[in-house]
């Protein structure tokens, strides 16, 4: 296993780098967090212009046939850069349907997806709040060739801004205990559909996420990602997903507060002196640094398992676990170490300890994450 980064991964690296440097200043990201869209079309246009949505789909579907770690390489940046997008959500849930799609779905979908003129996201949690799949209630119920659903998502990413979302729901009554995944299916949702509504959600994070009500939704037959009762394994594999890119993109907050606490403590002076002389600083910020490589290693190791085709649940869960904790003590650190400063509204610094709070509940709290860190080991 070789997790340094290739050609072409630094390229995107430094790239995205220079794009987000000259393209989003953190004035955009005040702006972008009390807009309606919850992005900016414009930036995303441009990313667009740049290849990134294209980036792990085949050549034939627009894409730059690139591998889920390059995809994770971006994610770090935006992170860094405190960008708000649709980028991680629209792009797994085209993966789902690369992986599931039939022929005329991958052909109708992932063209636009690749391009960046489709937005896409997944829903999957309800109102429970649990992301075990046994707690997925949302009915989908037989009408001719098709389904119709009814129920309530929460936590859905960027709904307001997708044109399609994917939603996974459950024919057949209740969850059997003994076969969580009895029963669900995927299903490819137009957001203007008939008795779809969408609500802004306000998240600590300052990302979009949505409550989606589903209300007698007519889905037809072409739209059927997973067919209920086939869809378990594909759902498990995205909570891998989504843990493996939220660990990498906790570990982009982490560098940033790093980065500026270094740099806050070499010029800000105490005692005739900058405060990074003194012994107790230097051993926060080593603190700091090792939590970071610590989860850095874990959330990279999670992607490339997923990016060889390999079982990863176990990595996913670890990576998450770990990225969500030295998120949370690294920003805290920083802000212990830049004082009153950091509190302020108007220093870059909140961003990241409030996106690291946000991020560290997503797709499963280190307390979850840790139950199923056990689970996998057969406990």
């Amino acid at each position: 296993m070789d997790l340094s980064l290739n050609e072409t991964q630094e390229m995107f690296k430094q790239t995205a780098r220079d794009f987000l440097a000259a393209e989003f200043p953190a004035g955009l990201a005040r702006q972008i967090e009390v807009s309606e869209p919850g992005y900016s079309p414009e930036m995303w246009r441009k990313m667009a212009e740049l290849g990134w949505p294209g980036v792990p789909f085949p050549e034939q579907f627009g894409g730059l046939d690139g591998s889920l770690l390059d995809v994770a390489v971006l994610a770090e940046e935006l992170a860094q850069g405190a960008a708000l997008t649709p980028y991680v959500s629209t792009l797994m849930a085209g993966l789902l349907i690369l992986r599931d799609g039939d022929d005329a779905q991958k052909e109708r979908f992932l063209p636009g997806i690749a391009t960046g003129e489709l937005i896409a996201s997944t829903a999957l949690v309800e109102p429970a709040g649990s992301y075990e799949l046994s707690d997925i209630a949302l009915a989908a119920t037989p009408e001719g060739d098709g389904y119709v659903l009814n129920g309530t998502k929460l936590f859905v990413e960027y709904a307001s801004a997708a044109q399609e979302l994917i939603c996974i729901a459950r024919s057949g009554g209740a969850p059997d205990p003994a076969d969580p995944a009895a029963g669900l299916g995927m299903f490819i949702v137009p957001t203007d559909a008939p008795g779809v509504t969408i609500e802004n959600l306000k998240v600590i994070g300052g990302d979009r996420q949505c409550e989606v009500v589903f209300d007698n939704v007519a889905v037809t037959r072409d739209r059927i990602l997973a067919r209920p009762g086939s869809a378990g394994a594909s759902v498990a594999w995205l909570l891998d997903v989504a843990r493996a890119l939220a660990a990498v993109e906790l570990v982009g907050f982490a560098q940033k507060a790093l980065d500026m606490t270094v740099d806050y403590i070499g010029y800000r002076e105490a005692f005739g002196k900058p405060i990074g002389s003194f012994q107790a600083a230097q051993h926060h910020c080593a603190n700091m640094a090792t939590m970071l490589q610590g989860a850095r290693w874990a959330a990279y190791e999670a992607v490339w398992r997923l990016s060889q085709g390999y079982e990863a649940s176990h990595h996913a869960a670890v990576a998450k676990a770990s990225a969500s904790n030295a998120g949370r003590e690294v920003t805290m650190l920083a802000h212990q170490l830049h004082g009153g400063i950091g509190y302020m509204e108007e220093f870059d610094l909140q961003f990241y300890s409030r996106r690291a709070k946000g991020w560290e509940l997503k797709w499963g709290t280190p307390d979850q994450m840790l139950m199923k860190v056990a689970e996998c080991a057969g406990l």
